[in-house]
Formats: structure tokens, C-alpha cells, sequence
């Protein structure tokens, strides 16, 4: 269950969704590759309200994408506002462009020489797969890596989260860049 999964995707989500196929064939321990999440405001435990990330599931509801031992190894996308349009003229295709981040989240249990807490290892797998990623209509430049659970998860709150989900031997990282994707061709 890779979700968003879509059968015409375009702009973002066809990049994007280039980028989940392939970081799946790349990298065996990656149990799940969610496409571009959503911010879903929710009520805790003490009705307080707080931020998870979430992603659409099919016709069903938003699924939880917090830390948990319940998806295995996973990665999610978020794309940031605003996004940039670049030349809107009638004669050539136009570009979009926004900030966007990956997050991988994982149990370094399962991941071959991270057995070891070495989540240097799993970050080099990741760059390896990234950068053998080539979309056909876009591209996502990646600049800056955060690995800290307050940085990898930044934009949401996981109060509610429990905390043997934040410490080894589960990790993440966050991996933030920019991705430009190009207008389809359309027919007058």
C-alpha cells in the first residue's frame, strides 16, 4: 500500500510519484512509500489539538503517519507553499516549483549493516537511491539533512506520539529540496 497512488498524475504528483516507485525498487527495507501528505489537525488524548502528517487513503479516510511499529520502514513527501509559476506564456510549457522534504522513518533492526545504530549507513543507502531517481517530466534537487526526531518531524506535533518511537532503534532523517515539475502539453 503505497499511497497517494494515482492513475493520471500530474504536475508534483507525477514527480513525486516517480521518486515513490523507484526509492521502493531501491531500497528493499522500505516497507512503504507514501507520496505527498497532508497536515491534518486532530484532538489528543486531553482534547488538545495538535498537527500529524497523514496521507489520503483511497476513497477511505486520512491514514496516521506518525512513528509507530504498525508501517514498518516508510517515507512520506510534503511539498511547502507557496508554489513558484514560471513561464506562463501561451507558447511553452509552463514550471512549477516549491520546497518540498522527504522523511524516512525506520527501524534499524531491520536494515542491514544499521543493525550496528550506524544511521550513516542508512542515510548513504538513501542519498545512493536519490540520486539514480531521473523523472521524466521534473526533477527534485535536494540540499540539507536533518536527523534529530524534533527536525526530521518538524511541522508536527508528536505529543501524542510514544516516546520509544523517537529513540534507537527507530531513527529518520529529513531530507528538504526543491521540485520543479513541468505542464503537461495541452492540446487547443
Amino acid at each position: 500500500m503505497d499511497l497517494p497512488n494515482y492513475s493520471q498524475p500530474t504536475l508534483f504528483d507525477e514527480v513525486v510519484q516517480q521518486y515513490q516507485q523507484e526509492l521502493k525498487n531501491r531500497l528493499p527495507w522500505l516497507n512503504y512509500s507514501y507520496g505527498i501528505a497532508v497536515t491534518i489537525t486532530t484532538t489528543g488524548a486531553n482534547s488538545e489539538e495538535y498537527k500529524i502528517p497523514a496521507v489520503y487513503d483511497r476513497g477511505k479516510e486520512y491514514k496516521n503517519i506518525c512513528p509507530s511499529d504498525i508501517d514498518g520502514n516508510y517515507c512520506f513527501f510534503y511539498v511547502d507553499d507557496p508554489q513558484r509559476i514560471d513561464e506562463l506564456s501561451p507558447y511553452d510549457a509552463g514550471k512549477v516549483t516549491s520546497d518540498i522534504s522527504i522523511v524516512f522513518w525506520y527501524d534499524t533492526r531491520t536494515i542491514g549493516m544499521a543493525d550496528e545504530r550506524n544511521r550513516n549507513y542508512v542515510k548513504a543507502e538513501i542519498l545512493k537511491a536519490l540520486k539514480q531517481i531521473k523523472p521524466k517530466r521534473g526533477s527534485i534537487t535536494f540540499n540539507t539533512m536533518y536527523d534529530e526526531p524534533s527536525n526530521v518531524f518538524e511541522r508536527y506535533d508528536l505529543s501524542e506520539t510514544d516516546n520509544q518511537y523517537l529513540i534507537q532503534p527507530f531513527a529518520g532523517v529529513r531530507i528538504v529540496g526543491e521540485i520543479t515539475a513541468y505542464e503537461p502539453c495541452y492540446n487547443s
